[in-house]
């Protein structure tokens, strides 16, 4: 049971079949998220990646709405973590390579999820052999932006949510980069409990660290990554592209981002231009 109805799973009497059926009253809550209804299943009806949660049918009654979604039986990514209690390094580079392959193609589309975590992530077990089928779900939350306008509404899961989100200042797609970020930190430690207090901690006192009690292990290339994705101004964080392009996802254990952000630029410019005027001196 969500904010915006319930889901259970349902079978076709003549295929046999399972799905997932999301159920919504449209005569319960305001005319706002039924609103937000209606652009979550707009938006589903555009998705079409290996990543992300199918829409298979949507049926509407005068007083619900039936959305009916491809089912995946391997539950959430959170709990098949904590039940493990462990992530290697190689696990927490295939999730997030998926992950970033699914975030890009929905900023492609103009899509920003708003709401990505973990509960957010489900795992299919079609491929008995491929422990990490993530499929992204819930885009109750999802709005479509164009590059020139900002976000201003306060959504989101807090824990996840970007520094920009939470001090209402407007926010791009660069939002989920953030909780990628998030989502990183906490795989490479197992989900810990503990480190999740840690990071919140870290977050309020605006400063990312890499205690050796939890990462002693972890390459530097993995850090560097959960550094670029975690950078508390959205203008020098990473884009979804950039991710499947660094070093790390791609390989090399101590690569490090040269990524070169808008803010680098101009920090260049400004320097140079001060040189050009110690030589005119």
């Amino acid at each position: 049971r969500g904010a915006f109805g319930t889901v259970s799973i349902v079978e076709d009497k003549i295929s046999h079949l399972t799905w997932a059926c999301k159920v919504v009253n449209k005569t319960k809550g305001s005319v706002s998220s039924f609103e937000q209804l209606q652009q979550e299943i707009n938006i589903m009806k555009q998705l079409d990646h290996p990543y992300i949660v199918k829409l298979h049918e949507v049926y509407e009654t005068p007083k619900k709405i039936y959305i009916i979604m491809e089912n995946y039986d391997g539950g959430e990514l959170v709990s098949k973590i904590r039940e493990k209690s462990y992530c290697s390094e190689e696990d927490v580079r295939i999730i997030i390579t998926r992950l970033a392959d699914a975030v890009a193609y929905l900023h492609e589309l103009g899509i920003v999820h708003r709401d990505l975590k973990p509960e957010n992530i489900l795992l299919s077990t079609e491929d008995p052999e491929d422990m990490y089928n993530i499929k992204v779900m819930d885009f109750g939350l999802a709005t479509c932006k164009d590059s020139s306008t900002m976000i201003e509404n306060i959504c989101g899961t807090p824990f996840y949510m970007a520094p920009e989100v939470v001090d209402n200042l407007g926010y791009s797609q660069q939002c989920d980069i953030w909780s990628i970020g998030i989502m990183m930190y906490l795989l490479l430690v197992g989900y810990k409990k503990e480190c999740e207090v840690l990071l919140h901690q870290m977050i309020t006192n605006g400063k990312i660290e890499f205690p050796d009690e939890y990462f002693k292990n972890i390459s530097v290339g993995a850090k560097n990554l959960v550094e670029n994705l975690l950078k508390f101004d959205p203008a020098q964080r990473i884009t979804a592209k950039e991710i499947l392009r660094h070093p790390w996802i791609n390989g090399v254990e101590n690569g490090v981002s040269t990524n070169t952000t808008v803010f680098d630029l101009m920090k260049s410019y400004k320097a140079e231009k001060r040189l050009k005027v110690i030589k005119l001196l």
